[in-house]
């Protein structure tokens, strides 16, 4: 009976989440036009960008995709403010696959590994053989890249029971939004959690576990390392693990991964070519210059957060802005929900047995800073243009993964796994304290639900 609850319940998140889906038009994220041809370019076979003399790096796709990516950036996203019309719909609804080919640059796809884009990929794919629109395969690959995602969770929290503030970060307006629309973002977040999961679970339960758990921890930590590098520290999780069991499984998976995510790493930034923003300086030079002057980038984060427009921008854009930040949510939702995180922090720390694995709580936290750090770090070498005044660029989404790691060293001592049902249960029954618990996930999680859907009937359906 609980086994049907649990897939009740994640039947109805999943279906609440393909009508938020609904709600969206394409192309709404930042780069969403970049990471679509990318995963056009993956479905033809193509792994690895090109560049053309002179150009940027990028790769070949249908010249039919391009006119659907520009219909919705130059009709809704160059213009904000203009909302969804049926001319829209009738632009692109009819566009079919062709067989021509066309270079298009993609460089900012290009430090990420491109196995990340296999949900996408395999839903242009799928469009294609079916002979569906290019609008139909873009929803198909919509609903995969979602599919994926909640399965990634569903296991994830079967491994391990989450804590109520890691819930609460995953039904944010920001996390949510990204989780629907097939960005890296969403799948990034997923696979963070399985991490995190597999890692806490480890840590608090004796004996080696499954043969298969480290080859699925380093997977995870490989491909959000090598598709958000500012999240890369957690790489260190799996070997410190490794250390601390003495474990040789974990010790060769935690290994290959850190020398596969340096090899990726290495590769993308020397062969990535970039010029959306303009600059005299190539990555790799800015690299050396700001690791030889520690200092500097210090006082550039420092500046960073001492302007009141781009800390409010961080604040703002961590709970939700949405859109290619064109569409914030209602004044009253930014105070309230972090306020919400505030409590679900609280209870979370007043349940955790803050001295089992305390080691592993105190690496979660210094992986969330660096990781904070780590953002300011990328952005300066990859997107602001030197000398610099501050950093560009950064986004309050950045640090939803760095959330995450700070949520599961609040968690309890419990390594029991929980499924939607189970989870609702182990809450209540333990105190009579905890049996708010369900209740405050629900009401945190209708709110953020309403604010977000308030912002998009009004941004894109007046």
């Amino acid at each position: 009976m609980r086994r049907t609850g649990g897939a009740a319940l994640w039947l109805v998140l999943v279906v609440l989440a393909a009508c938020v889906s609904a709600l969206v038009p394409p192309m709404q994220s930042p780069d969403e036009n970049s990471h679509v041809l990318r995963a056009d370019m993956l479905s033809r076979g193509q792994w690895l960008l090109e560049t053309p003399p002179g150009g940027e790096s990028g790769g070949t796709t249908d010249p039919v995709l391009h006119t659907f990516v520009a219909a919705y950036l130059e009709d809704i996203v160059a213009h904000q403010g203009r909302a969804l019309t049926a001319s829209h719909s009738e632009l692109t609804r009819e566009l079919r696959w062709t067989r021509d080919r066309a270079f298009r640059p993609a460089p900012g796809t290009g430090y990420y590994f491109p196995l990340a884009y296999l949900p996408h990929a395999s839903g242009l794919a799928l469009g294609r053989a079916l002979e569906l629109t290019v609008l139909q395969s873009y929803w198909l690959a919509r609903l995969l890249c979602m599919g994926c995602i909640a399965a990634l969770l569903v296991v994830a929290f079967r491994i391990h029971c989450p804590p109520l503030l890691a819930v609460a970060l995953l039904l944010l307006p920001m996390t949510v939004f990204q989780m629907v629309l097939p960005t890296l973002d969403g799948i990034t977040t997923a696979l963070a959690v399985l991490g995190l999961s597999l890692f806490m679970r480890r840590m608090l339960e004796p004996g080696e576990g499954p043969s298969w758990e480290p080859w699925v921890l380093a997977g995870c930590m490989f491909l959000v390392a090598t598709t958000r590098a500012q999240v890369a520290p957690l790489i260190g999780l799996q070997v410190y693990l490794a250390w601390r069991r003495g474990s040789r499984a974990h010790a060769v998976a935690g290994i290959l991964a850190v020398i596969a995510t340096l090899v990726w790493t290495g590769y993308a930034i020397t062969h990535t070519v970039d010029l959306r923003v303009r600059r005299d300086h190539g990555t790799g030079e800015l690299v050396r210059y700001y690791v030889e002057h520690p200092l500097e980038v210090v006082r550039l984060i420092g500046a960073s957060l001492a302007q009141p427009d781009l800390a409010r921008l961080y604040e703002r854009s961590f709970i939700g802005v949405l859109g290619w930040l064109d569409t914030g949510l209602d004044a009253f939702w930014y105070p309230s929900l972090w306020g919400g995180l505030a409590v679900c922090l609280a209870v979370s720390l007043a349940r955790a047995q803050l001295r089992q694995a305390a080691d592993a709580r105190l690496l979660l936290l210094g992986t969330a800073a660096a990781s904070v750090l780590l953002a300011f770090f990328a952005l300066l070498v990859t997107w602001t243009p030197f000398p610099a005044q501050s950093v560009g660029g950064v986004q309050g989404r950045y640090f939803i993964v760095p959330a995450l790691a700070l949520a599961y060293a609040a968690a309890g001592g419990e390594a029991k796994s929980a499924d939607a049902a189970a989870l609702s249960e182990r809450w209540s029954r333990s105190s009579r304290s905890s049996r708010s618990l369900p209740a405050l996930g629900a009401i945190f999680g209708a709110g953020a639900l309403y604010a977000l859907i308030s912002a998009l009937l009004a941004r894109y359906h007046p």
